[in-house]
């Protein structure tokens, strides 16, 4: 479509031809992607109402230092604001007039050199040729605006042209720096590796075992399965049983010397992991992972006992996720009730001290009930908390043969019999 082709008589472009036809390619800037025939010929659609935007948007660039284009850093992020701000501005603003000449777009090369302050390397300076620049995209995005305003013609057209450019320029933009930054980076690999003897043979695999081996320590669970798929010698360090050993045992001691408590753990839900005991480590921690732990002030009537983690061993989840910080044990009931009073599917707790320091209180708790062959209970609104002690009940419905104290948590229950 030519210049005078836009325009009809007394200034005006017919509808049909406003939607129907493209705008031209400028030499340089990349032609139409795809004719907007949606666009009505309105004020804030005209190619005029565009260039006055980016405009706008060149005098907002200006005005903030930390956005100039010639600093050191490597900025495509920072100060591509401009675009941003311009293709934001069309996309549905209809922003203010701008009043000022084209050529207060022109910025200065006066502060060539210097740091903008925005940016995240002020080590390396880019030069205004590459297309990482700041200067490239600013010249690029003035070659659109001399276009619009060397158009007269265009000013009562569809603005969809000009938004098609500046999408294309933002993507071809981004796709170059990418480009030009890996490309600097191979730069910089072969440079090191020709003033470093041996820097291309220096990598993660050269170093000593009890380096990686700390290395693997330091990682969680999700993480060391994935390092594992790295390479061989990798999958021979991660199949260690002291890395899978210590974070088990980070949230649950008692792993390291409760026999009875890996069998109750895997009777039903793992028993793969007793048939291969030696691994139990590996094979057991992402079922220990995702059972639920909480710590409790466990308390007779005015008399502190000791604190305790609750680990969940099975059972239905606690009502709200999450125990009392503090049980206090008001009553006591004979351990042959407990085939009357514990309902199928409760939650089945295992006990241990929170520190070496609660261990004689938790010791000395279990042996309270223990020679009174009794059970402890403990309420609040909503639930009954169970303390049993080693048992026949605990051996037999319970799967354990050791001598903690293992609880039971319900929220509906028929009445206690003392």
């Amino acid at each position: 479509m030519g210049e005078k082709g836009c325009l009809q008589a007394g200034g005006q472009q017919p509808a049909q031809q406003r939607t129907q036809r493209g705008a031209p390619a400028a030499e340089g800037v990349p032609a139409n992607e795809g004719d907007d025939q949606d666009d009505p010929a309105h004020d804030s659609d005209a190619p005029e109402h565009m260039r006055q935007l980016l405009q706008v948007a060149a005098q907002i660039y200006a005005a903030q230092p930390a956005a100039r284009p010639s600093c050191k850093g490597n900025c495509f992020s920072d100060h591509t604001a401009v675009a941003g701000l311009s293709l934001a501005m069309v996309g549905g603003s209809n922003g203010a007039a701008c009043t000022s000449a084209h050529s207060n777009f022109t910025l200065s090369g006066s502060e060539e050199g210097k740091d903008c302050g925005a940016c995240p390397d002020g080590n390396r300076q880019i030069a205004a040729h590459e297309p990482d620049s700041v200067m490239k995209l600013v010249t690029e995005l003035q070659a659109i605006i001399s276009y619009v305003h060397d158009k007269p013609a265009l000013q009562q057209c569809g603005a969809s042209f000009v938004r098609d450019r500046l999408r294309t320029l933002l993507v071809k933009s981004a796709s170059e720096a990418q480009s030009a930054i890996a490309a600097e980076d191979s730069k910089f690999s072969t440079a090191l590796a020709a003033k470093v003897p041996g820097a291309a043979q220096r990598s993660i695999d050269a170093l000593p075992d009890d380096v990686v081996r700390h290395m693997l320590g330091m990682l969680d669970g999700e993480s060391l399965s994935a390092a594992q798929a790295t390479c061989r010698r990798w999958r021979r360090f991660v199949s260690h049983a002291a890395l899978w050993k210590s974070l088990c045992v980070a949230n649950w001691r008692a792993l390291d010397t409760d026999a009875a408590l890996w069998r109750m753990l895997c009777r039903t839900a793992a028993p793969e992991i007793l048939e291969n005991f030696d691994s139990r480590w590996q094979l057991g921690y992402p079922l220990i992972a995702k059972l639920a732990s909480w710590r409790v002030r466990l308390q007779k009537t005015g008399r502190f006992i000791c604190n305790l983690v609750a680990h969940q061993v099975s059972g239905r989840p606690l009502v709200g996720g999450s125990m009392p910080e503090t049980l206090v044990v008001e009553r006591r009931f004979n351990v042959l009730h407990l085939e009357t009073f514990v309902l199928p599917e409760s939650a089945v707790l295992y006990y241990e001290p929170a520190t070496i320091a609660d261990e004689a209180g938790f010791e000395e708790f279990i042996e309270y009930l223990t020679k009174r062959t009794r059970a402890g209970l403990a309420l609040d609104e909503q639930r009954r908390f169970i303390f049993i002690p080693p048992c026949e009940y605990a051996s037999a419905n319970l799967d354990y043969d050791g001598s903690a104290l293992l609880g039971i948590v319900q929220t509906a229950y028929p009445p206690l019999v003392a």
